[in-house]
């Protein structure tokens, strides 16, 4: 993957390219073996930043907030 000198942030070039790429995976268009590792790499990426996200920890402590007050049915609280 290329990285950015200047934080070790991926070029937008280089974004947009693997957002075209998933986009074509997602459609089921053939794409090159080695540019579908990249795409996987990118999309894991993204899952760990979300899941690092502030926003998402403070989503997991309140699910765990409310699910620990007794309310034994963990599928009626949508946050």
């Amino acid at each position: 993957m290329f990285r950015d000198t200047r934080g070790g942030n991926l070029l937008d070039k280089e974004i947009i390219r693997l957002e075209y790429l998933s986009d074509q995976i997602r459609k089921g268009i053939p794409v090159d073996f080695s540019e579908a590792i990249e795409v996987i790499e990118y999309q894991e990426s993204l899952k760990e930043k979300r899941k690092s996200s502030g926003w998402n920890k403070l989503l997991n402590w309140l699910r765990r907030q409310l699910v620990g007050q007794g309310n034994s049915s963990k599928g009626c609280i949508r946050i």
